[in-house]
């Protein structure tokens, strides 16, 4: 279940592998698809950012002369876009390199990224563009020194809760711990910081690539530098804010303990931990803005239940937003808190701590002129008794299993995953997120 590097050392030729299981040659056919489609929305933001940069002085070159000679200096800023656009564009460049060793037999699987396809390629939506925009502002939250606000009003309570749980464990490499929606992977790395042996689990193909890049291939601090609000356009208060440059990673994510246990593994959480294997064998289950990505957040507290071992903790830090409630053609339920509490405990947990209206953001923009905060709640559960029915309802015939391990530097960790692809489509619309046709929204 984890992957460990011996020494910190590791083959750099180390790729990962991958084990195809129970898939139909269309749906491996379809996921390709997708997966060439994130491809392609990386490699072609330049091109969609000028095109919208081309547009918005078009409009501006149609006004009266006497608005646009008073629009110079908008111009004049507006024309700056392009410098930073290439810079945005150089650093989705570098993490499209590392996709290339992100399977062992990649090219078995996805083909080269050049290769044609058997149907028409799928193209990028305004949305999907704007899903890079969103990884921008999570490297942001997660690795730049402008998202420690963020991160210790979100990240340390839940680390704190951790470190005060298991105080009394020497060997804390034998505590096991997961981490749902794990993103770009920073919790999950200062969990593994603290000693733990760590596992994080994220479902966007964006969000995977992402943290592949920083956990594998960034070797050091403050080495990349990105512009992520020049797509924010409204209240903006001064010119400058926009092109303001963010620098990442503020630590060097290779800097971990000695023979630390650290694993990811990409997919659905209900269906990669819906496997018999899964089953009481976490003692830690740590959830920060995750639960309410679900349709039925029922189902991912079942799941987080039936993961863990008896007498295991959930810690769980976030709002409700319920990501799905406001989709059209999309159905999902949105429980009060109140009511989902009561849900919690009668799924067979006891509430240990509870702690609601802690103010907390999410990759917020210091500088805008609009701040949104959420009064979030944080609380601890512990696992306590059986409930009746079955917990873990998918075992391991119903899903494509497909098993990674990544590629570690001289003074890295192993990232070792297990992809499970799902064959139901009932959770999501495969357009929504590219990874392995079904999901949450991220």
């Amino acid at each position: 279940m984890e992957g460990e590097c011996c020494d910190h050392h590791l083959s750099p030729n180390r790729k990962i592998s991958r084990l195809m299981s129970n898939a139909t040659d269309n749906e491996w056919e379809e996921e390709r698809r997708l997966f060439r489609k994130v491809i392609k929305t990386f490699g072609t933001y330049q091109e969609y950012a000028k095109r919208k940069l081309k547009s918005t002085m078009r409009f501006v070159e149609s006004l009266p002369k006497r608005h646009q000679d008073l629009l110079v200096d908008y111009r004049d800023h507006i024309r700056s876009f392009h410098t930073f656009i290439d810079v945005n564009q150089s650093l989705f460049h570098l993490i499209l390199e590392s996709v290339g060793s992100l399977y062992e037999n990649h090219n078995q699987i996805y083909g080269s990224m050049h290769d044609n396809d058997h149907h028409p390629p799928l193209q990028p939506t305004p949305s999907d563009y704007d899903k890079l925009n969103s990884i921008m502002k999570q490297l942001v939250r997660d690795w730049s020194a402008e998202g420690v606000p963020e991160r210790h009003t979100c990240y340390k309570p839940i680390i704190d809760e951790i470190e005060e749980q298991f105080s009394h464990i020497e060997s804390k490499e034998d505590i096991h711990i997961l981490v749902p929606g794990a993103g770009t992977g920073r919790l999950t790395h200062e969990i593994v910081r603290k000693g733990f042996a760590t596992q994080g689990n994220e479902f966007s193909m964006y969000m995977l690539f992402t943290s592949n890049f920083i956990l594998n291939k960034c070797w050091g601090e403050n080495l990349h530098t990105c512009y992520p609000w020049m797509s924010e356009c409204v209240n903006v208060l001064r010119a400058e804010d926009q092109i303001r440059p963010v620098v990442f990673p503020d630590l060097d994510p290779s800097d971990l303990p000695p023979g630390a246990k650290f694993s990811m593994t990409a997919g659905d959480f209900l269906d990669v931990y819906g496997v018999t294997e899964q089953q009481n064998a976490w003692d830690c289950i740590a959830t920060c803005f995750f639960i309410d990505c679900a349709t039925n957040i029922i189902a991912f507290i079942e799941r987080i239940y039936g993961c863990l071992k008896e007498n295991g903790v959930w810690i769980n830090l976030g709002p409700l937003m319920y990501h799905y409630a406001d989709l059209p053609d999309e159905r999902s339920i949105e429980p009060s808190y109140d009511c989902l509490i009561d849900i919690v405990k009668k799924i067979g947990f006891k509430l240990e701590k509870e702690d609601v209206g802690v103010s907390t953001k999410f990759a917020a923009n210091r500088e805008s002129m609009l701040s949104y905060t959420y009064q979030s709640v944080f609380f601890v559960c512990r696992k306590t008794s059986s409930v009746e029915g079955e917990i873990v309802s998918k075992v391991k015939n119903n899903s494509r299993i497909c098993e990674v391990s990544g590629e570690c530097s001289s003074n890295s960790v192993e990232i070792k995953s297990e992809i499970y692809c799902s064959n139901d489509n009932n959770q999501v619309d495969k357009e929504k997120d590219e990874c392995c046709q079904t999901g949450c929204k991220f």
